[in-house]
């Protein structure tokens, strides 16, 4: 009999090395599990049938993919062939469904024809993707469904992706906010320290893409608005950077600034920047400044102009982006679950049904530990 010694235990999430991704090609629907017959030239395969309702349900590994054609009667989902290349198409109203009977899937990336005369369409996920993808998903979830909302188009899918076991890379994970100004002030909110009755506002949103302050009317006026960013947590955060694109002109830069203040504070500190612009001109610099310091913290930040009724500038600011790695302790919460099925992997992270002597990699649901086999 097997005997297991734990010769070191080690904990995490889901390691890396057992993340797992497995590919449906259908453009060889004829290697799929189930095979598919291959249909002729200008002709599909149907993957519901059109009298039961039933779909047809691909497999590989832990990974099912099957279809839904809702209340489209007339199309169904199925493998089409294009003198000679085939592909997965499914139309308005149907759904293509992907599920997990394993650990959760993490990240799906799906691979369309392209050159399609009839286009994509545009597919939604459910549960929402958590990251951007140009067609696919970033989450956490068993199964998740996608679907066509165009009349009169066509998805044309040569292959789907799927990994799971393994959270997928959100490639936005570092963007704490990201507010361009392109047509809206977002959650920033302008603060009027001072400001005459002849004014309406000092910042606004300006209809080509940006946020502006401005105090002349006809006349300058002496002015201190501030621009207050949403608090952002920072706690968990390093590497982090303030960057955004500023432009001045009618005026000098004497009275410009960008601040912060810790959250609850009141008082702001001014922060070191590159020349927020020439004074004279409307071109933009694009500027970085460190928020390292406030790393841990949860902070505000603000653009503040004031003028005066002898120096009245007109500045603008777009592009307005924080970003920050997270930081990580290397060690994840715990998390066993008593009654998942136990896998073996060798050092390679290969997985093997039947270990024999030798070091193993035991994981049993989000509990890992290195064994020894004898």
């Amino acid at each position: 009999m097997k005997k297991l010694l734990l010769t070191m235990a080690c904990v995490a999430a889901v390691s890396p090395l057992f993340a797992e991704t497995v590919t449906f090609d259908f453009t060889a629907p004829d290697k799929l599990t189930p095979a598919v017959t291959l249909p002729a030239d200008g002709k599909g395969t149907n993957l519901v049938d059109k009298e039961t309702g039933v779909a047809t349900t691909f497999t590989n590994g832990a990974i099912q993919i099957t279809f839904n054609n809702g209340e489209n009667t007339n199309n169904m989902p199925l493998i089409w062939n294009s003198k000679g290349n085939y592909t997965l198409r499914f139309y308005k109203g149907e759904s293509v469904i992907v599920s997990s009977t394993g650990a959760n899937i993490t990240g799906i990336n799906i691979v369309c024809n392209t050159t399609s005369s009839t286009g994509e369409g545009t597919v939604t996920a459910s549960p929402a993707s958590t990251g951007a993808t140009t067609l696919g998903w970033i989450g956490d979830s068993k199964s998740v469904t996608f679907s066509q909302a165009d009349n009169g188009k066509t998805v044309q899918v040569k292959s789907i992706e799927v990994t799971y076991g393994e959270a997928a890379e959100d490639p936005n994970a570092n963007i704490i906010l990201d507010e361009p100004f392109k047509s809206s002030l977002g959650d920033f909110v302008a603060d009027n320290v001072t400001m005459p009755e002849d004014l309406t506002y000092v910042w606004n949103l300006d209809s080509y893409g940006y946020a502006k302050a401005s105090a002349y009317k006809g006349q300058a006026f002496a002015t201190e608005s501030i621009l207050v960013s949403p608090v952002l947590d920072l706690t968990n955060r390093e590497n982090i950077e303030l960057a955004f694109s500023s432009a001045v002109n009618k005026g000098t830069v004497a009275g410009l600034s960008v601040v912060t203040r810790e959250e609850g504070a009141t008082a702001w500190t001014a922060l070191e920047t590159a020349a927020l612009g020439t004074g004279s001109s409307w071109a933009f610099n694009d500027i970085t400044v460190s928020l390292e310091k406030f790393a841990g913290k949860k902070i505000q930040f603000g653009f503040r102009y004031t003028s005066t009724e002898s120096d009245c500038a007109t500045w603008e600011v777009k592009n307005v982006k924080v970003t920050g790695d997270k930081k990580s302790d290397g060690i994840a919460d715990v998390n066993v679950d008593e009654n998942a099925p136990v896998e073996f992997y060798n050092l390679q992270g290969v997985r093997v049904a039947e270990p024999e002597n030798g070091i193993y990699i035991r994981r049993q649901g989000n509990s890992v530990s290195k064994v020894y086999v004898k």
